[in-house]
């Protein structure tokens, strides 16, 4: 089992806590996992954690100290961080900044904090960030009731992530996971256009880590095989 998109925040600070993180996603079955937080943010409202070259160097730290610890041979914890989109240049070139010194294994693209007139302003906004940003993989595409409406803007995303091997995030959170219909649908699309995905709690508390991937990846699996 994996679950590639787990917030650390103090985590990052804390030894002790990081350490508690990794026997958290040991004793829940997760093989792979990608402990991140988010850098730079669009919303003055959210603190950024991992911006500042002294958080990069802590959780540098405690991913060399946890691969040369006997954990490793349990688990693969890739170093990852999620990043704001923007259009805003200069919001930009600081988060590229941050992308270059921290050399992440693992970047996770995603819109936050950003007002559109309609669904179609959000998925042309993904569109963007898939051409300007160096991402492995779109966070939380958001629900809708109304996904089948968009079937053109998903392929468009779609084609372009098969092109830039960028992944599709299926976030099994309260807050992003899909319905099952809109679940099947971009799994169907994403089959068409030759696009892989991956499973993510988005825990942004400890408790939280591998919610619902089990479930989630057994509704994949039942569809695979009745297709």
């Amino acid at each position: 089992m994996e679950d590639m998109h787990i917030h650390l925040k103090d985590a990052i600070y804390d030894q002790s806590k990081f350490d508690m993180y990794v026997k958290k996603c040991i004793d829940v079955g997760i093989k792979k996992a990608v402990f991140l937080d988010h850098g730079n943010r669009i919303s003055t409202k959210h603190i950024p954690v991992l911006s500042s070259k002294e958080a990069i160097d802590q959780f540098n730290k405690k991913i060399i100290r946890f691969r040369e610890s006997k954990m490793s041979k349990e688990i693969e914890i890739l170093k990852g961080i999620e990043i704001d989109y923007s259009n805003d240049l200069d919001f930009r070139s600081k988060t590229f900044k941050i992308l270059k010194y921290g050399q992440f294994e693992w970047i996770v693209g995603a819109i936050h904090s950003i007002k559109f007139d309609n669904y179609s302003q959000y998925l042309e906004a993904i569109l963007d960030m898939l051409n300007n940003y160096e991402i492995n993989v779109i966070a939380h595409i958001k629900k809708t009731d109304e996904y089948e409406k968009y079937k053109d803007l998903f392929t468009k995303i779609l084609k372009l992530c098969s092109k830039k091997n960028i992944a599709i995030e299926i976030n099994t959170s309260d807050r992003s996971r899909w319905s099952d219909k809109q679940l099947y649908y971009m799994l169907e699309l994403m089959e068409n256009n030759n696009v892989n995905f991956v499973y993510s709690s988005d825990a942004h508390r400890y408790e939280d880590i591998g919610y619902m991937i089990r479930e989630t990846k057994g509704k994949v699996e039942k569809w695979k095989k009745n297709k």
